[in-house]
């Protein structure tokens, strides 16, 4: 048995999987999100802490932990936690979401220009805000380390702060072609590596379950700790998309695509973020549409059919029919630079009487549709093009969103539900304990399937869509 924990930025999340891949026990708990009055987004150390314990004991209760060879640990990206060298952690967690540096990643942005971070760091434009802003506030001053929240889980674990390649990226400031902190913009930040958790290879243990660990948890000391990898890479694995051309598409509040490739390439935009995978001699790129869920929501807040089951929604989506009877919303009108992971705004054109909800809520389905489309086109002429997409979140449980999707980008859908960042990092530990390579693995342990295959194109305005969003850019 293979124990995966997922840190996510509302629940920390742990599974336990046997060497088939079958789930034994799941356990989710809460966790605190504090939003401020000044764009700061902060969370509380200790309550992650204490939610990835309680996750813990909640599989416990299920299933006798003693058993579990090897611990996985998957954790939201770029969330600052800054600690003394005696290992305790000061001030809060520093979320992801937090736009306190927003200015600092502008002006650096402006100042130094996209192919100057491109080269660097595998993305254009800053990404280290959040952290220079508490170099210039003196809270990183040494001896002060630098750390971040899946390795504090993992010191917590076994004792050592340790992450991979696929959380350092998304911190802003990893070199894909070094496999490296850049000097460069560690020297920016005024930070030496050895004030930063270890960066290791994820098909190495960072440690060994602690022994006062196993006794609160239930688990046996010694067995192997996996390192802290980033989330979204995590869920690339426990979706099953670890050949080159398969891609995960995280279907939630953000709509997220990462494509594993088999060959290190510049971001096919400056908005993507590409770094090594997990899996051996393949690396990914990242983008985000920055909004997918939320929109849909709007939508259903304005059609007043919030309170709808995803049944009675894709029921209601299905009285609709392709095209929305030439009801159209597009989500990158809004926008100059379309090579950008934000939105200004949605428009919605061809509205007539005959349009109702079912109408407005897949044309809203639609138009995320085409934005992953614009996405697929960007990877293709970059030499990463989709072959496969690994659909999980809200929308592998739909039925009609996998076929939009199918049909819109013109490749085959496969649906993969659960927990697959938990998933995810249940199989890397499986990997760590000898249970085989991870390309195997991902095979034989990820999570049912359903395949979607595309209808023919029923959009005629689709490639003249994406000829006039890249000519603008």
């Amino acid at each position: 048995m293979y124990l995966g924990i997922d840190v996510g930025t509302t629940n920390a999340k742990a599974l336990v999987l046997d060497g088939a891949g079958k789930v034994l026990g799941l356990g989710a708990v809460p966790v605190q999100v504090n939003f401020m009055g000044d764009d700061g987004v902060e969370q509380d150390m200790e309550d992650i802490w204490g939610a990835t314990l309680k996750a813990i004991r909640a599989v416990g209760e299920q299933i006798d932990l003693s058993a579990v060879q090897a611990v996985g640990v998957s954790s939201q990206g770029g969330a600052i936690q800054l600690r003394r060298p005696d290992g305790t952690c000061v001030g809060p967690v520093v979320s992801w979401m937090d736009q306190r540096g927003g200015s600092i990643n502008r002006e650096l942005a402006a100042d130094l220009g996209d192919a100057w971070f491109m080269e660097r760091v595998g993305h254009g434009g800053c990404g280290f805000g959040s952290l220079l802003r508490l170099v210039r506030d003196g809270s990183t001053a040494p001896p002060m380390r630098v750390g971040f929240v899946g390795d504090e889980i993992v010191a917590r674990l076994c004792g050592r702060t340790a992450h991979d390649a696929s959380s350092l990226s998304i911190c802003g400031f990893y070199n894909p072609t070094l496999r490296a902190a850049d000097p460069e913009c560690l020297q920016m930040l005024q930070l030496e590596e050895d004030r930063l958790p270890d960066l290791i290879n994820p098909r190495e243990a960072a440690g060994s379950l602690l022994r006062d660990i196993a006794r609160e948890t239930g688990l046996k000391g010694g067995i192997p700790v996996s390192v802290a990898v980033h989330d979204q890479y995590a869920a690339s694995l426990g979706s099953g998309a670890a050949a080159p051309g398969d891609t995960l598409f995280g279907g939630g509040t953000a709509w997220v695509i990462l494509v594993t490739t088999d060959t290190l390439t510049s971001p096919a935009a400056p908005s993507v973020w590409v770094c090594d995978h997990i899996v051996p001699e393949r690396w990914g790129q990242l983008a985000s549409l920055g909004i997918g869920g939320s929109i849909f929501r709007l939508v259903q807040e304005l059609t007043a059919t919030r309170g709808l089951s995803g049944c009675e929604l894709d029921a209601l989506m299905e009285q609709a029919p392709s095209g929305c009877d030439g009801l159209r919303m597009s989500l990158e009108s809004g926008k100059k630079d379309y090579q950008t992971s934000a939105f200004d705004g949605a428009t919605l054109t061809g509205l007539h009487f005959k349009h109702g909800k079912a109408h407005l809520l897949r044309a809203s389905l639609e138009g995320l549709a085409r934005s992953l489309a614009l996405r697929a086109d960007w990877f293709a002429k970059a030499g990463a093009p989709i072959k496969r997409l690994m659909a999980t979140g809200g929308a592998a449980s739909s039925r009609v969103t996998p076929q939009v999707i199918a049909t819109t980008l013109q490749v085959p859908v496969v649906s993969v539900e659960g927990e697959i960042s938990a998933r995810g990092a249940a199989m890397l530990a499986c990997a760590l304990s000898g249970g085989g390579s991870l390309i195997d693995i991902a095979e034989r342990m990820a999570a049912p399937r359903r395949a979607v295959d595309p209808e023919p194109e029923s959009d005629p305005n689709r490639q003249a869509f994406l000829e006039e969003l890249s000519a603008e850019a």
